[in-house]
């Protein structure tokens, strides 16, 4: 049998990470946050919140968060016969909670989710493929730190329970004007028949002095597939 398939949580951790870092420690109140990316083999979409607690303020003690989600992924199975391309599709939705910390020079985020998606696949289901309802437990770690004055570097990590994958973004970035932020990116994603990596670069631009926008683009490489190119966008906007 040969299958190579896309991390289906991705969606839900990039969601979680375009308000994370150095953005959040900034923002006295809520945030919503959404995007989208399109790759070789994964599309997906997403729509978030994150919102601290009584006595919290976004960035510094605990919140709750929430994120649905959509997304799509393809990839080839000769476990039915000849090689076929398995199509999988469906909507989502996670919430939890989660505790943030400030540091001098960085910051610490630990927070967990539980997920629930409906996914559609066809033309069969391969074994060791998700299917119909799918619940999961999602653990994240996220952190950031200044390694001088104008560059900082952030890291965000998740694991799936329930789907045996897990998802990582390194970034190192420059924020010359003290606005905009521009740098290089690597994602890793692994799972139980499959791994990617991801090599880009990233773009961060304030629209005004609520809401922000992001754009990142890069060459994936799935360790079965050739190379193709990812592009992903995103926003966050307080309120």
């Amino acid at each position: 049998m040969k299958t190579k398939k896309t991390l289906p949580a991705t969606a839900v951790v990039l969601a979680l990470s375009a308000a994370s870092g150095a953005a959040l420690a900034e923002l006295p109140t809520a945030v919503m946050f959404g995007g989208a990316q399109a790759g070789p083999r994964n599309d997906y979409a997403y729509l978030g919140m994150v919102q601290p607690l009584p006595g919290a303020e976004l960035g510094l003690g605990p919140y709750a968060k929430a994120v649905f989600s959509w997304l799509g992924y393809r990839y080839d199975s000769s476990e039915a016969g000849p090689v076929t391309e398995v199509k999988s599709r469906g909507p989502g939705i996670d919430v939890g909670a989660g505790y943030a910390w400030r540091y001098e020079r960085g910051t610490l985020d630990l927070s967990a989710t539980l997920g629930y998606r409906d996914l559609q696949v066809t033309p069969f289901v391969p074994s060791r493929q998700e299917s119909g309802s799918v619940l999961t437990l999602n653990p994240q770690l996220g952190a950031s730190t200044r390694l001088t004055d104008s560059v900082s570097a952030d890291l965000i990590a998740n694991h799936a329970i329930g789907l045996g994958s897990s998802w990582a973004r390194a970034r190192v970035g420059t924020q010359p004007s003290g606005s905009w932020r521009a740098g290089v990116e690597a994602i890793f994603l692994d799972g139980r028949n499959y791994r990617t990596r991801q090599q880009g670069v990233f773009l961060s631009l304030p629209l005004d002095a609520t809401t922000s926008f992001e754009i990142s683009v890069g060459r994936s490489k799935p360790r079965d597939d050739a190379a193709g190119t990812y592009v992903a966008v995103g926003f966050a906007r307080t309120f």
